[in-house]
């Protein structure tokens, strides 16, 4: 028997790419995320939720209070122009 490896305290969250969506802000017609994610949070329960800069700031305080681990990359937001703008 193999056993599936768990993601631990020590393992580093997953780089966001240009690619990652905000989960909050929904898709349009076609079904693509609208909104570049710049904010990713890994849950106590391992599962990673990706935000734009004004979910992460709705969203921050209640998730870090209950011990959510954050890459913050919203200091990227005016590097060059994420596939929304366009």
């Amino acid at each position: 028997m193999t056993s599936t490896p768990t993601m631990t305290e020590t393992s580093p969250i997953p780089d966001l790419t240009v690619n990652d969506r905000c989960d909050r802000c929904g898709v349009d017609s076609f079904g693509r995320g609208i909104s570049q994610a710049f904010v990713r949070v890994r849950l106590s329960s391992g599962h990673l939720l990706d935000f734009c800069g004004n979910h992460a700031r709705r969203n921050m305080p209640a998730l870090v209070a209950q011990g959510a681990e954050v890459l913050d990359c919203t200091d990227r937001i005016n590097e060059k122009a994420s596939q929304s703008s366009n």
